[in-house]
């Protein structure tokens, strides 16, 4: 999974870990080297703004 930021604002997200890995929140940037998760099978992906007033969340 490859996400960037394309915000001037604050972005958050993290990648559940049914298969592993960590799920801890991560701050985007604009480079694809800060958003990158190595995961097999399905996910949940979720993203917030910094103020934590928004949240998104999609099946992968």
């Amino acid at each position: 999974v490859l996400i960037r930021s394309t915000s001037s604002e604050p972005f958050r997200a993290f990648i559940s870990n049914y298969q592993g890995g960590n799920n801890s929140w991560f701050t985007l940037r604009s480079s694809f080297r800060d958003g990158r998760w190595n995961r097999r099978g399905w996910e949940v992906l979720v993203c917030k703004d910094g103020k934590d007033t928004w949240r998104m969340g999609i099946y992968i």
